[in-house]
């Protein structure tokens, strides 16, 4: 009994570590830029693993980016175009970050307007949230860019991009006057 005991321990604990990550599938849609944000997990990378995209724009790309340097904030903040962080140290104007709030993983994009000194940073427009001490911002880089042009987009695979594991993953999608991210799928896990 102990032997077949263990042996069903055994094939459970294979299967749940064999079992897959979990999806997330996100939608946006706006007329110049369309963006979609999957926050980043401690435990987990993610895979994009599915988009669907349509622009109006003959040169129209959509970027992916994922959040290279962490940065913590220091100070809270309400609907705020200007942070305190522990450091910016690698920071500088037209950067594109993320902020994700740890207590609810929420995310919000940002683009640096200035860098006034060591531990401010000021946003080019303001972002309708609340932020306290701890919050993360992520530098979002590794820039990808695939062609959509003026029409549209459908790609499948194990991995069409990569964020690295506790990183948000930051989808860019410009138009003309309408494009839309139709659905993009991400599977957290191995």
């Amino acid at each position: 009994m102990k032997t077949f005991l263990f042996s069903l321990w055994l094939a459970t604990a294979a299967l749940v570590q064999a079992a897959p990550g979990e999806y997330s599938a996100k939608t946006a849609s706006g007329t110049t830029a369309a963006d979609v944000i999957f926050a980043g997990d401690p435990l987990a990378p993610i895979r994009l693993v599915s988009l669907d995209v349509k622009s109006d724009l003959s040169s129209s790309k959509l970027v992916a980016r994922s959040g290279r340097e962490l940065f913590t904030l220091s100070a809270n903040a309400t609907n705020a175009t200007n942070f305190v962080l522990q450091s910016t140290s690698g920071l500088a104007s037209n950067n594109v970050v993320v902020f994700q709030r740890k207590s609810d993983n929420a995310v919000f994009k940002g683009t640096v307007w200035s860098v006034p000194n060591g531990t401010n940073l000021n946003l080019a427009s303001s972002i309708t949230a609340t932020f306290v001490t701890g919050d993360q911002l992520y530098l979002m880089t590794n820039n990808v860019s695939i062609d959509i042009g003026a029409a549209t987009v459908r790609q499948t695979g194990e991995a069409l991009f990569l964020a690295a594991r506790s990183r948000p993953l930051l989808l860019s999608l410009d138009g003309t006057s309408a494009c839309i991210i139709n659905n993009a799928v991400a599977n957290y896990g191995p």
